[in-house]
């Protein structure tokens, strides 16, 4: 590329960032899903002057639980993701290595048409996407574990809707015919109750 085409590329990079700052601010059920236990706002904002993405999520991601004593993180901490979660976002001193800081890197080396700065920051930007896919491989894997807790439990369901059934359905035409034949018993024994306390000694003798 020349420096041309690498200063028309910088509204390519700011697209790119604009679309990954609102990943980042997903939500699933009005909850953040990047901003760990402060789930009710958008983790990532850009301030002011455009220059950086400040994080007002926590490190602590919100879980649920699965089973007794059995609890699954199904929230993230955002600068795991999105940076290497080694430092203190609000510190400027602190570097800021995260995606944004690297694609607002990049914009500015292909606006000074800086070749070199561009590889290494290209090298920067390979680094965010190994850890990108090693978020999703254990994204993954938890999903096949809720998966399975699922189907036991819908299991658990079923046989337990199967017992209810055994214990609980009756055939109404037998339960009819038993009572009646209770009934008719019952009846019979107020009668021949009736007959005896009419008796006197008379009817002994």
């Amino acid at each position: 590329m020349g420096s041309s085409e690498r200063a028309n590329a910088t509204a390519i990079v700011d697209g790119y960032m604009q679309q990954i700052l609102a990943l980042a601010n997903t939500s699933v059920g009005g909850r953040y899903i990047f901003g760990g236990t402060r789930a009710d706002n958008a983790p990532f904002t850009l301030s002011e002057d455009e220059r950086e993405v400040i994080y007002q999520g926590n490190g602590n991601p919100f879980t649920i639980k699965i089973g007794s004593n059995m609890d699954i993180a199904v929230g993230r901490d955002g600068r795991q993701i999105f940076g290497d979660g080694d430092f203190d976002w609000s510190d400027p001193s602190a570097g800021h290595h995260n995606v944004f800081k690297t694609l607002m890197d990049l914009r500015l080396h292909l606006e000074g048409n800086d070749a070199d700065s561009i590889r290494e920051t290209l090298s920067k930007l390979d680094d965010h996407l190994n850890r990108t896919r090693a978020v999703i491989s254990d994204t993954g894997a938890k999903v096949l574990r809720l998966d399975t807790r699922t189907r036991i439990i819908d299991d658990l369901k079923l046989r337990y809707t199967e017992r209810m059934s055994t214990l609980e359905d009756a055939d109404i035409a037998e339960a009819v015919m038993n009572l009646k034949s209770k009934e008719m018993a019952y009846q019979a024994a107020l009668a021949s109750s009736s007959r005896v306390m009419q008796l006197s000694l008379v009817n002994f003798i």
